[in-house]
């Protein structure tokens, strides 16, 4: 669940009831045990100490410093793990910062530009060669 303000868990919960109390089934998938229909929700939404990071952050079996020696290891293992490099690293200063791209767009927006002029300037003289002869 995305709530993470005590005004948004008391909100969703008067919603819960509301459809409960109108006859229609609320189902939710949760790693909590199922007791009735309403004692998880009131678990979730009142339970200041419950929150969904929490269960994130708790999900890796690793601590953190046998992570970080696993990788270490891997960086050794591998050479220096230039698989799992930034491909960024090799392009050059105008592809990095995209600055051909904006030439680009700039260009075809000049070129539109100029063509518009044009043909508003043809346009214009056309109507006043006109207005000439007559």
């Amino acid at each position: 669940m995305p709530f993470v303000r005590p005004s948004h868990f008391l909100m969703l919960k008067v919603f819960i009831e509301e459809l409960l109390n109108k006859g229609h089934e609320v189902t939710a998938i949760t790693t909590l045990p199922y007791n009735d229909k309403t004692t998880n929700y009131t678990e979730i939404l009142i339970d200041p100490a419950w929150n969904p990071s929490n269960i994130i952050l708790k999900d890796n079996q690793n601590d953190p410093l046998s992570s970080a020696m696993y990788w270490i290891e891997y960086v050794v293992r591998t050479n220096g793990a230039k698989h799992l490099k930034s491909h960024a690293i090799n392009l050059p200063f105008y592809q990095y910062f995209l600055l051909d791209v904006i030439g680009f767009i700039f260009l075809i927006i000049w070129l539109i530009w100029m063509f518009v002029k044009m043909l508003k300037k043809l346009l214009l003289d056309g109507k006043a060669h006109k207005e000439k002869l007559s």
